[in-house]
């Protein structure tokens, strides 16, 4: 299979997922690992940044495949104890120092906090008191008035719309509204707790009431 130019110790590779997608990455990074790589790793002697990734690479080396996990930020939680892929729109994956891997995702549904097929670190307390933070939180849903601002803010660019029922989605620190035109054509509407936005229309970016956003999300 791994007719290319690979370095297990540097983690490069010739081939060209790693150089045109992989390349930019750190070395303590995972998303730097073509199938390449992996493939060429002895599981129990993983380089010691890649030591916590060890259940997901194994699933990787057994399966042929690169590293695929998308997330924003690398966090170390709890003296580094575990290693967190931080997502902020879906499942954040944790791992272990032993290399095991779990996922949480920070909801607005009936917790705030939820552990795919309920399979939970030892130290899942704590990690939860981590995450439970405003930044992290979910995002406030729209109050009324800012639903009438936003229908007469599209009514400025000539488009009558009304809200499509709930959110979308509800995960941590947005939610996701859709608009119907009386033609059925759709805009979203991306809500955070600081800022409301309009992908792909001229409409400016709203800034939340602070005291209000504050207020609900000590309700919450």
């Amino acid at each position: 299979m791994n007719s290319y130019d690979t370095n297990i110790k540097n983690l490069t590779c010739s081939c060209l997922d790693w150089q045109t997608k992989r390349a930019e990455y750190s070395i303590d990074d995972p998303r730097r690992l073509c199938k390449h790589i992996i493939n060429k790793f002895d599981i129990e002697n993983l380089p010691e940044s890649m030591k916590y990734y060890k259940e997901h690479i194994l699933y990787c080396q057994e399966r042929e495949m690169p590293f695929r996990r998308e997330f924003q930020e690398i966090m170390p939680l709890l003296d580094k104890k575990y290693i967190a892929l931080y997502n902020d729109n879906d499942w954040t994956n944790i791992y272990n120092e032993e290399g095991e891997e779990f996922a949480l995702i920070i909801t607005s549904f009936n917790d705030n906090f939820k552990w795919a097929k309920d399979k939970k670190p030892k130290d899942f307390q704590e990690i939860e008191i981590y995450f439970d933070k405003d930044k992290y939180l979910q995002a406030i849903g729209l109050f009324e008035d800012e639903k009438v601002t936003i229908i007469e803010k599209f009514k400025e660019i000539g488009e009558e719309v009304e809200f499509d029922g709930t959110p979308l989605v509800e995960v941590a620190q947005r939610q996701y509204y859709s608009l119907l035109t009386k033609e059925y054509d759709q805009y979203n509407v991306d809500v955070t707790n600081e800022t409301i936005s309009f992908p792909y229309t001229t409409i400016e970016l709203i800034e939340r009431d602070k005291e209000k956003v504050r207020e609900a999300l000590f309700k919450s």
